[in-house]
């Protein structure tokens, strides 16, 4: 995803946060996944409001790392949405 890009929650996922942990159910593909607490701050970030940008300054405030956080806060971006988690589009 583009720095750009304003990532949300799929219409098709049902979701819920247990124990700092989100459990999220895709409807339309029957599938079920667990993310652990930095995935699912990333996840609950993506509200149709915030950038990419915004995602990544919000988790590099909580979390230290560098350039390597960085790589995984894309990468956890990238598997949200080819798991068809989130929807990217572009902010005008």
């Amino acid at each position: 995803m583009e720095i750009s890009e304003v990532p949300k929650i799929s219409a098709e996922i049902v979701y819920r946060e247990l124990e700092g942990e989100v459990i999220a159910h895709n409807t339309s593909r029957k599938t079920y996944h667990s993310l652990n607490g930095t995935a699912s701050m990333i996840f609950l970030l993506c509200d149709g409001k915030r950038t990419v940008d915004d995602i990544r300054n919000s988790v590099l405030e909580r979390y230290s790392g560098g350039s390597e956080t960085e790589n995984q806060i894309a990468n956890a971006l990238s598997d949200m949405a080819a798991l068809g988690l989130i929807t990217g589009q572009v902010d005008r």
